[in-house]
């Protein structure tokens, strides 16, 4: 793993502990805060993605101008402000402010994304990008695995408003191994989407697509809290455990995925994903949750880096190099809007036809990669 990369990583790892901290339990804030409000809890990650699509559209030009480490640590002053204006939310003022957070939220995401793969892009090697990632995602999860022991713990003690003010302070130290990353600047050539006539464009937002239906944990870690009857530290101590765990496999996977075929690893994690989705029809104890939990956790991290190592040998497919920032973009507006619509198909099965609906929907998304 090379200097950047290292520095990458602990500044990744440093922001998915604040995020995460907002990640779940934003979520649950926002489900009790409209009244145990599905459609308030989830629905809104739709919006944001039609949201971000929309602020990528714009902005896209000033991302290489302005520079990606410059609009890296813009996007994570962003994320540490929509968390304080969520945490400042109540039963008087929920509406202004929790448009306000869905604006600001959606616009730090506009900002992050495309610059953070593009840092990826840059600092990984296609012959030993495996093995890289493996590292990358092993020092990610070894910074954030207390993150739901923390938020738990925080949540239970001091409310929202004290987790916001943590997340606040980690999202602040994350910014620090950014200042040793170059700021590089691109210059964006137009929104083409000829891009999605290409191949290899096509082949990525297919991998990516079928990731994001089976990857719905959201819609599962508020299901998991409804069954833990509210219990926010219960609640964190699970993920906790599951976080330790993954760690370890992690840094371990990642030496294999260079030397093993990597669509064959992706079957049969699709398998294996299938069945811990279709298994959650079955379960509601804590144990069951806990055992169902971190076999998906392992089987999450093995296929994102999969799907990682997959996605940017794709983007950086020989003689398209300089269509990096284009095809990143249309890659990223493309995703959104099609996970957008996925989410809202989710929010109606999980209102009008109820939580199984929503696991056997992620459990077929699981099989698609059999079809890849």
């Amino acid at each position: 793993m090379n200097k950047q990369l290292f520095a990458f990583s602990i500044n990744r790892a440093l922001f998915e502990l604040a995020f995460n901290l907002g990640n779940v339990f934003g979520t649950v804030f926002i489900y009790l805060l409209f009244d145990n409000s599905i459609t308030a809890a989830l629905g809104n990650l739709a919006v944001s993605n039609i949201l971000y699509s929309l602020f990528i559209s714009v902005f896209i030009k000033l991302f290489g101008k302005f520079g990606v480490r410059n609009s890296m640590i813009t996007s994570i002053l962003l994320f540490a402000i929509s968390f304080a204006i969520l945490s400042g939310a109540n039963q008087s003022n929920r509406i202004v402010l929790f448009i306000l957070w869905l604006i600001t939220f959606s616009l730090a995401r506009a900002f992050y994304n495309i610059p953070y793969h593009y840092f990826m892009n840059k600092f990984t090697e296609a012959k030993h990008r495996g093995e890289e990632m493996g590292k990358f995602h092993a020092i990610t999860i070894l910074f954030s695995m207390i993150t739901p022991l923390l938020g738990g713990l925080v949540s239970n003690t001091w409310g929202l408003l004290g987790m916001a003010i943590v997340a606040a302070f980690a999202f602040v130290i994350s910014i620090f191994p950014l200042i040793f990353l170059p700021n590089f600047k691109y210059a964006f050539t137009g929104y083409s989407l000829n891009l999605l006539k290409l191949k290899s464009t096509k082949r990525d937002i297919q991998l990516l697509v079928i990731n994001d239906g089976q990857n719905k944990e959201r819609f599962w870690n508020l299901y998991v809290f409804m069954a833990l009857q509210g219990s926010f530290l219960s609640f964190g101590i699970l993920l906790t455990v599951v976080n330790i765990l993954s760690f370890a496999f992690s840094w371990i996977f990642g030496k294999f995925i260079d030397r093993w075929n990597r669509l064959k690893i992706l079957k049969a994690d699709g398998i294996i994903t299938s069945l811990v989705w279709f298994s959650r029809l079955l379960i509601n104890t804590p144990v069951a949750i806990a055992i169902n939990n971190t076999i998906n956790q392992l089987t999450t991290d093995s296929r994102n880096q999969v799907i990682s190592v997959i996605d940017y040998d794709l983007i950086n497919r020989t003689g398209q190099e300089n269509m990096l920032e284009e095809k990143l973009f249309v890659r990223e507006l493309t995703l959104n809007l099609i996970s957008a619509l996925i989410i809202t198909v989710l929010v109606i099965l999980a209102i009008f036809v109820g939580w199984p609906a929503v696991l056997i929907f992620s459990g077929l998304a699981a099989l698609t990669t059999l079809f890849f």
